[in-house]
């Protein structure tokens, strides 16, 4: 249960000068100014499984980390069940094998110190991954962020799989994001859409590979990068957009597109008349559905088709 003044929920409550901490109703607290777990966890840097066990947080469905809280012990959440679960972004490398098996929403914020989720060079040093489950829900970065690391969620990197493969289904990036780094998404095969924001300018390589249940894409008109196979084996691909004036070489040849869809595509491309051309790759499949008409859009604007 929850206060609300109107459509908003209260913040912070006084009667007189007086700060509210808590409102009891029928045995039923319905009103706390900072749960008592969350003041203890200011107190700490790392999260042990003990520690999650005296707090009782298990039982909660929505926790709250604090920015204070650096690491986070292998298997310490691993048996915990939340709605959401907010997480800073500067988490470190030492939070590997957390393993937050249950949790409908994970959100990953900023801080005072970094807006990026952290880059990691290996595999075996990723910590988004670890963090991650096997019943996972949709993730929010939130706004702030601006990167999203290298290998950040990334599922299998060439043969080798996590013990506990990731399965978020739902990604949401913020219009704040600049990049994707190498890798962010490999092989996270339960995402069906991704909608990335004008803000992005550069997608690396491998970004969404073998992302093998994406049906929707949305690129902005930021992005003038994209690395090779960002796309490739991205099989389930139907739905695709992008941005008014879409200026950056693109191959999106594993989908399965209809000719207005991809009428819709050339449409959006910027003409680079008097520029160096670029090439959209579709696939030899997808451009027999495109008529000689359809294809002189992109002739037109400079574009190469392959």
């Amino acid at each position: 249960m929850a206060i609300q003044i109107g459509n908003e929920s209260v913040a912070a409550l006084h009667i007189g000068g007086d700060k509210v901490e808590k409102i009891v109703l029928n045995g039923e607290t319905v009103y706390e100014s900072e749960p008592a777990y969350l003041k203890v966890l200011k107190t700490v840097t790392t999260l042990t499984a003990a520690l999650v066990e005296e707090l009782g947080l298990a039982s909660l469905q929505d926790v709250f980390i604090p920015d204070n809280v650096e690491t986070i012990d292998a298997g310490a959440l691993s048996g915990c069940n939340f709605r959401t679960l907010s997480v800073p972004c500067t988490i470190n490398r030492n939070c590997k094998n957390m393993s937050v098996e249950n949790a409908q929403t994970v959100k990953v914020r900023p801080t005072q110190t970094s807006t990026q989720l952290l880059s990691y060079a290996t595999q075996s040093n990723r910590i988004w991954n670890s963090i991650f489950g096997s019943n996972i829900g949709e993730v929010i970065l939130e706004p702030g962020i601006t990167a999203i690391g290298p290998y950040a969620f990334a599922n299998k990197i060439g043969t080798t799989r996590p013990a506990v493969g990731i399965s978020i289904s739902a990604v949401t990036i913020p219009n704040t994001v600049e990049t994707i780094g190498i890798y962010a998404f490999h092989d996270c095969s339960e995402l069906t859409a991704v909608s990335i924001p004008d803000s992005v300018e550069s997608i690396g390589l491998n970004a969404f590979y073998s992302c093998d249940k994406l049906e929707t894409l949305a690129l902005g008109s930021g992005v003038t990068t994209v690395g090779n196979n960002a796309f490739s084996y991205c099989t389930a691909l139907t739905d695709v957009t992008l941005g008014n004036d879409f200026n950056c070489a693109l191959s999106l040849s594993a989908g399965d597109y209809t000719a207005a869809t991809m009428a819709a595509m050339l449409a959006a491309l910027k003409d680079l008349t008097g520029q160096y051309a670029k090439t959209l790759t579709l696939g030899a499949a997808n451009l027999a559905k495109l008529s000689a008409e359809q294809q002189a859009i992109a002739t037109a604007k400079n574009w190469n088709l392959a």
